[in-house]
């Protein structure tokens, strides 16, 4: 049971710091919701509108689970696959063959794994110009051209 306030005591006070805090929270609230509105407004117009926006993010998870596939070849085989190997093709999945051992190439789902979204297959390299000590891999992006801003690379 709380105890009632007598007459003429003083009532119990807040510190100033905590009544402060208390305004000066309103303010942040309020420029919090603008930055986001706005925040949401650029992204949706990068590069493109949202489907570009999307297609990014897309490209750089695929990125992620590429350099994985190429981790766990690296960890099996002691090193990273090269162009004579199969490069990233031999990563993703090993060439199918047939029963008389022929090579019948890369299935259509190890040629859907190395495109990124815009269609285009990822680009590896082993030794890697930037990356000399280990791989380049890299999509060209929206606008299919190397060394621009628009690509996803791993340096």
């Amino acid at each position: 049971m709380s105890h009632p306030v007598q007459p003429g005591a003083k009532k119990k006070r807040w510190p100033w710091w905590v009544r402060l805090l208390g305004w000066l929270s309103v303010p942040v609230l309020v420029m919090t919701a603008i930055a986001w509105v706005f925040m949401n407004r650029q992204a949706a117009q990068h590069t493109g509108g949202k489907e570009s926006y999307q297609k990014d993010w897309q490209a750089k998870a695929q990125l992620e689970e590429l350099k994985f596939s190429l981790w766990l070849a690296r960890r099996s085989n002691g090193k990273y696959p090269s162009e004579k190997d199969g490069g990233l093709g031999s990563v993703v999945l090993r060439r199918h063959k047939d029963e008389d051992k022929e090579e019948i190439g890369e299935p259509e789902e190890v040629t859907e794994k190395l495109k990124d979204p815009w269609g285009r297959r990822f680009r590896y390299r082993f030794p890697g110009v930037h990356k000399k000590d280990s791989y380049d891999l890299y999509s060209l992006g929206a606008d299919g051209i190397e060394d621009t801003e628009d690509d996803i690379k791993n340096w």
